[in-house]
């Protein structure tokens, strides 16, 4: 009977949390599937969410979308303001004088706090990933603006590796190690992740949270990919301290780039804190594998 009241009680807790949020509203910089992923998850727990573009687009999850026509500080206020947070979820080319803009004019506009589009690898190492990412943080701390960073490795929705495989001579190609641990996310559960940490923005705020879908390896993902596939893939490397004097001496290949980053465990979340959020549940490599990498 205690253990029943118990949780009616911490029920009645968490919603009566989601319920004080109904009247907290989010902006939402950017309006591409990710932005939309993450409305419906902040809906979810309670937040009103609007998402801000510069222009219209079919799949906006009827969501409501404010358009700004110049993506400026100035031109960003009036579309941010009444935001209790604004969600940065622009794209890898966007991280520095448009997302400048959105943290600008958040805090023009008066926001508690501003989530900064650092999806992905974690900052504390170095690498030119993490170095694009470093000036708008830097610029929020200038601007005296809460902010909040989260961590979460590759996207476990999209189909990691795919580039690198051959499937006319059943080979796949990795740098370094192929049995080096990275990190993976579902969107999904990033945006999960997320409405978790602005429940508790107190405790998340001016600082970077890991989390993690999955801990896998190339080795593991292409054994998984060919067993969906039906197919065992030869796995070829490049020696790591290889690549690092080939991306040296040609710093734009991305591929490469991403590669040693890997390759140096700086893709595997060395601080992950998915403990704290255990109203999340990640959907692991047996259910997306199957899904990006369809036969």
């Amino acid at each position: 009977m205690l253990i029943r009241s118990i949780a009616i009680l911490l029920a009645a807790i968490t919603i009566a949390i989601y319920m004080s949020k109904t009247a907290e509203n989010v902006a939402i910089a950017g309006n591409g599937p990710f932005a939309v992923i993450i409305a419906d998850a902040l809906k979810k727990v309670g937040f009103n969410v609007w998402l801000v573009g510069r222009k219209v687009k079919e799949s906006t999850g009827g969501y409501e979308t404010k358009l700004v026509p110049e993506w400026t500080e100035d031109g960003l206020v009036e579309a941010v303001k009444g935001a209790k947070y604004v969600v940065i979820a622009l794209g890898f080319l966007a991280l520095k004088e448009p997302q400048f803009s959105v943290i600008k004019a958040a805090k023009r506009a008066g926001a508690s706090a501003v989530v900064l589009s650092e999806f992905g690898v974690p900052l504390e190492f170095e690498n030119p990933v993490a170095a694009g990412k470093w000036p708008a943080r830097n610029l929020a701390k200038e601007t005296g603006i809460d902010w909040i960073g989260l961590s979460n490795g590759f996207f476990l929705d999209y189909p990691i590796g795919k580039a690198a495989i051959n499937e006319e001579k059943s080979t796949a190609f990795v740098y370094g190690d192929p049995n080096t641990k990275f990190t993976v996310t579902a969107r999904d559960d990033v945006a999960a992740y997320l409405a978790q940490i602005l429940l508790r923005p107190d405790e998340f705020k001016n600082r970077e949270t890991q989390v993690t879908g999955a801990i896998t390896s190339y080795a593991e993902l292409y054994a998984l990919v060919g067993k969906v596939r039906g197919v065992t893939y030869t796995i070829n490397t490049e020696p790591l301290e290889v690549a690092k004097e080939k991306l040296a001496a040609n710093p734009a290949d991305i591929g490469r780039r991403w590669g040693v980053i890997v390759a140096s465990g700086q893709n595997l979340n060395p601080r992950d804190e998915s403990h704290k959020f255990p109203e999340v549940k990640p959907k692991g490599l047996d259910y997306w594998i199957p899904k990006t990498f369809k036969p």
